[in-house]
């Protein structure tokens, strides 16, 4: 595979594999006077259901069965038009109720949330000076890239890590086959081995640059073969000009 492929299609995928948790959706229920509507309701892991008060007195949603609160949630006060959000991250079936009418006129409600939490994405980020946008410093100025990595759901998952960068001349990478880590030319594989949780790490710090684009890139695929797969890809880029 040819590097510029590799680079070109890390720009054209850096949308598309960013995309929030798969399914996850918002369900509005209505407040009136005196009831919740639809109810029961039943829902995904991940949704998040959104209440909102069309009557002409004050209500509440509080989590809880017999006018008790449990402590899962509780809107406090909400007035005609307000709203309150809650997100379901466990399945399982949550009475609650209101608890200025729970007694007196049985204004109770329940959600049944079934499935299981949706996978929470690998999330590496890399900063040129501390910042994810495009930069611009001169050739004098000092240039600090670091790495982070969350590995989310896929912890402990064995995975093909790429740290490179495009370069005025050429293409490098960082490389695991010496100690300390080194940049050396050509783009590779950096190293193979299981995601983990890693702290904001400097990996380039220099001065003195030539003129020119650089970008940087912290990528990682689970398809452990040294060779790029795109639809198990996730990363971060961060591009930087020096000018003289």
């Amino acid at each position: 595979m040819k590097k510029a492929t590799f680079l070109t299609i890390l720009g054209i995928l850096g949308i598309a594999v960013w995309g929030a948790a798969a399914g996850a959706a918002t369900v509005d229920v209505t407040i009136g006077d005196f009831f919740f509507s639809p109810t029961p309701l039943t829902i995904s892991v991940g949704d998040t259901v959104r209440w909102t008060n069309t009557g002409v007195v004050a209500h509440t949603t509080t989590s809880g069965a017999g006018c008790t609160s449990d402590g899962n949630w509780n809107s406090g006060t909400m007035s005609g038009g307000q709203t309150f959000s809650h997100t379901f991250a466990t399945a399982g079936t949550f009475p609650y109720f209101c608890s200025f009418h729970c007694a007196s006129s049985n204004m109770v409600g329940s959600i049944t949330v079934s499935g299981t939490p949706p996978p929470v994405p690998i999330t590496p980020i890399i900063k040129a000076n501390n910042t994810r946008t495009a930069l611009t410093i001169k050739s004098t100025d000092v240039l600090t890239v670091t790495a982070s990595l969350d590995p989310g759901s896929s912890a402990g998952t064995n995975a093909d890590w790429w740290v490179a960068v495009q370069t005025v001349s050429g293409y490098y990478h960082w490389s695991s086959t010496t100690t300390p880590w080194l940049w050396k030319p050509a783009l590779a594989v950096t190293y193979q081995g299981p995601m983990i949780t890693v702290p904001e790490t400097v990996i380039f710090n220099a001065f003195t640059l030539e003129p020119g684009a650089y970008a940087f890139y912290f990528a990682m695929d689970t398809v452990v073969d040294g060779l790029v797969t795109y639809d198990h890809l996730f990363f971060d880029t961060v591009v930087v000009t020096v000018t003289p």
